[in-house]
């Protein structure tokens, strides 16, 4: 028996079935992309049409995302709550309201904690803890997640996507977290030069000045030619 053919034969065999792993690898990432997860976190999306993302992570008490919602319900628009499960449970009639009310309801992360430094696994139980405790509450799977200081590395995408959550970002933080006042915020919006189609606009519903702010927005943005929609319609 000739070894060198033998060997030569092995590396071959080896090199084939490596190359059919990467082959089927690379397809399964495919096809997670086709089927709506992206490799990444969306930031903006990519579109001719004149909508924006509009963004709500959900801080501060049941009032003031109540306000939100009224201003909201007010001017016919719709948006993308982002909540932790600590605040579903302490306010779980206003979680189901926006829900009732036509909005988009993602998870956000836990405030205080570190996500993208959690080992996937540390992730994958908190997802799974957060997911069930809204599940509970709203009867619906949750699709989208949320860094809330978009802090977001590879384990953390990974565990994300391994979850079946879209991670999202945006690409106008409206700067309201810093208490400005309301012709601050709404300036830092409508003059920012990220303000496009596709564009994801950040918001907190526990800002100080939040429902001034929103009141004149809402009707701004519709006069630069710009329809606001949850972040799920973008896609």
């Amino acid at each position: 028996m000739d070894v060198r053919k033998f060997r030569g034969a092995g590396v071959l065999m080896l090199c084939l079935l490596l190359t059919a792993a990467g082959i089927w690898n690379f397809r399964q990432g495919s096809l997670e992309v086709a089927g709506g997860i992206s490799a990444r976190p969306v930031n903006e999306v990519d579109t001719a049409e004149a909508k924006v993302g509009l963004i709500f992570q959900v801080t501060g008490n049941g009032e003031e995302t109540e306000n939100v919602l009224k201003i909201l319900r007010e001017n016919g628009k719709k948006a993308t709550f982002f909540v932790t499960e600590s605040w579903g449970e302490s306010w779980p009639e206003l979680v189901t309201k926006i829900i009732q009310e036509g909005h988009e309801l993602g998870l956000l992360s836990q405030e205080g904690k570190r996500w993208d430094r959690l080992s996937v696994r540390e992730v994958r139980s908190l997802l799974e803890q957060a997911g069930e405790r809204l599940r509970n509450i709203t009867g619906r799977e949750l699709t989208l997640f949320q860094e809330r200081e978009k802090r977001y590395g590879t384990g953390l995408l990974q565990a994300v996507q391994g979850a079946g959550l879209q991670p999202v970002g945006w690409s106008v933080d409206s700067e309201d977290w810093k208490d400005y006042g309301s012709d601050a915020i709404f300036k830092t919006v409508t003059e920012s030069e990220r303000l496009r189609p596709g564009a994801l606009l950040l918001f907190h519903t526990g800002a100080k000045n939040m429902a001034p702010t929103l009141e004149k927005l809402l009707p701004e943005l519709g006069a630069m030619g710009y329809e606001a929609v949850p972040v799920g319609h973008l896609f």
